[in-house]
This record gives structure tokens, C-alpha cells and sequence, in this order.
């Protein structure tokens, strides 16, 4: 249940879900500015690390809130945990293993007393060891991001409303969420799916920010880049949820309500077999079609057959 309580001195919580990212979460603590306007939740997975207690000297200023969960969840879980105990007006959703960018503070301060309800901020990306090595995870929120701000039109306003499943490039007002009921989904992967989709369909006052607050890296061990049948499932019935929920509301174009491409490729990568690979494929497609999810039907039949034909000559030459 989402905290009604807001304390005037707290302008801005942050949220930070973590789950055995000790060193990197410092790294991302000692970006934090240590004023007495923040408020920082963390919310350990059962990590088991006995380090995490010192974590609550750590500030001077800031107000530290420390939870150890007692049993093993999700990062939606422990993100709904902070939502519960979050009392600053506005609110940021970090993962652990990133960090904020030196102009983070001073970026979003002008909007504390405004009226707003969300403000999209652009993002850098990294290798999470090596910092001088750029990633293109958040090329595509950016896109979004400059092509809303630079060309304005209903076409880039359904993309920012629905297009950024990610949290990390928004501020969100609290009293938004809790007038509007708005949580994350507990589950594995995707937890921030539909959180974001209802955050893009509510938002009424809303402002695109170019500039870049928050670096995302990437490590070969992160919930990203683990593939399993499990985690692809879950990811694929979160955009189901999200597909379906964005038809009753009337928005037609398949560009916005799933991302095919990403799903398809999203498919194969837990599968070593070229076989393997096409029969996820057509699965998903298959899935896609059950649901109503794919508007152009002739697309959809030629992707099948290619795909049927593709299976069929993997077979023939293995």
C-alpha cells in the first residue's frame, strides 16, 4: 500500500532495490548529494551481507531508511516496499548497479515546486567496470526522448507515453502515483512494464528534459542478460498485459504496444540450437496472434511461413 504521508523537509526519494551488488551500490551512494531534502530507501533482497548495516552511517543529511527482507522476492516487490515507506514528494527508481551523473541534483531541483506530475530525463550508459566504455542501452530511450522534444506530434507522444518501459529517466511525482493507484507487478523480470505503461496513460502535466541525469551500465551477470525460459515468459506475458490493457484504451498502432523485434530476438537467446531458435520464434508469434496482438495478419502469416521454411532446411541439413 502506497504511503499518503508526504513530509514537506523530503523533496525527492530515492528507491533502490538491491540484491548482492554491495560494492557497486556504494558506487552508486556516494553519487547521491548528502542533503537533508533526499530521502534513500534501500531494499535488500536477503542478500545476506553483513555489510549492509554499516550502510546506515553512511549519510549525514540524508534521511536512511535500511529494510532487510526476510525472505527472497523480486526487485517489483522491493520496489513496492520503498513506495511504502517513501514520504518525499517526488520519487526516483535507481537500480543498484548504476549511478547518477555529477549534474543530477541541480537537473532536477527547478522541477521540485512544480506542478508536473512526471519529467522524462535523458540517460548515459556504460560497462559497469569500465566506464570509459560506452554501451547503447539507453540509445533507444534517448531517441524517444529527442524526437518528442525536437518534433512534437501525436506519433512521438504515444512512443513517450508507452514506448519507455524503463524507470530510471523519470521523475514522478507521489501524489500522482497515489491518486492513481499506481504499483509495481511482482514478478521476475519486467516488474517495470506495466508500472511505466500506466505511469505514460495517467500522466496528464508532463515535461521531456534533455538533459542526461543517470548512467545505466551493463554487467554479464545482471537480470538483463540472464536467459531463461523462465525470464523470457515473464517478460512476454508483461507485454502481453501491456498490449492488451493499451487495445481497450484504443491505441491500434503494434510499433507502440509491443516491441516485435525485441521480443522475437528476446526469444532465441536462452536457446544454443538453430531449431531451437525457430521454434521459439514461431511459439511466440503463435502466442502473439492468441492474444490479438498482431494488427497486420498478412505480416504475421508471412513471418510464419518464413520461419516454418527456415525450420524446415535447419531440419533438412542437420
Amino acid at each position: 500500500m502506497l504511503n499518503k504521508e508526504i513530509r514537506p523537509e523530503i523533496l525527492l526519494s530515492i528507491i533502490i532495490p538491491h540484491y548482492k551488488t554491495y560494492e557497486l551500490l556504494i558506487k552508486l551512494l556516494k553519487t547521491i548529494p548528502d542533503k537533508p531534502s533526499i530521502e534513500v530507501i534501500i531494499v535488500d533482497d536477503l542478500s545476506n551481507d553483513s555489510r549492509l548495516k554499516s550502510l546506515e552511517g553512511f549519510f549525514e543529511n540524508v534521511k536512511f531508511n535500511l529494510i532487510l527482507n526476510d525472505y527472497h522476492s523480486n526487485a517489483g516487490h522491493c520496489r513496492n516496499v520503498g513506495l511504502s515507506l517513501a514520504s518525499g514528494k517526488w520519487l526516483f527508481f535507481v537500480d543498484s548497479d548504476d549511478f547518477f551523473l555529477p549534474n543530477f541534483y541541480l537537473s532536477i531541483e527547478p522541477y521540485f515546486y512544480s506542478t508536473y506530475e512526471v519529467v522524462f530525463f535523458m540517460v548515459d550508459s556504460c560497462d559497469t567496470y569500465n566506464v570509459e566504455r560506452k554501451t547503447f542501452r539507453g540509445k533507444y530511450v534517448n531517441k524517444i526522448i529527442l524526437n518528442y522534444k525536437n518534433n512534437p506530434s501525436i506519433k512521438s507522444e504515444l512512443e513517450l507515453r508507452y514506448g519507455i518501459n524503463s524507470i530510471w529517466n523519470k521523475l514522478i511525482s507521489r501524489e500522482f502515483l497515489v491518486k492513481n493507484d499506481i504499483v509495481f507487478e511482482e514478478i521476475n523480470a519486467a516488474n517495470d512494464v506495466m508500472f511505466s505503461t500506466l505511469v505514460g496513460n495517467k500522466m496528464k502535466k508532463y515535461y521531456v528534459s534533455g538533459n542526461s541525469i543517470y548512467m545505466i551500465t551493463s554487467r554479464s551477470d545482471s537480470l538483463t542478460k540472464i536467459f531463461s525460459e523462465e525470464n523470457f515468459e515473464c517478460r512476454l506475458s508483461a507485454h502481453i498485459r501491456k498490449g492488451v490493457f493499451l487495445k481497450k484504451e484504443g491505441i491500434k498502432d503494434p510499433y507502440i504496444i509491443i516491441k516485435l523485434g525485441y521480443l522475437l530476438n528476446l526469444s532465441t537467446l536462452h536457446h544454443s540450437k538453430k531449431i531451437n531458435k525457430a521454434l521459439s520464434r514461431v511459439k511466440t508469434l503463435n502466442t502473439l496472434r492468441k492474444c490479438d496482438l498482431l494488427f497486420h495478419s498478412q505480416l504475421f502469416s508471412l513471418m510464419l511461413y518464413s520461419l516454418k521454411v527456415y525450420f524446415f532446411r535447419v531440419k533438412r541439413s542437420s
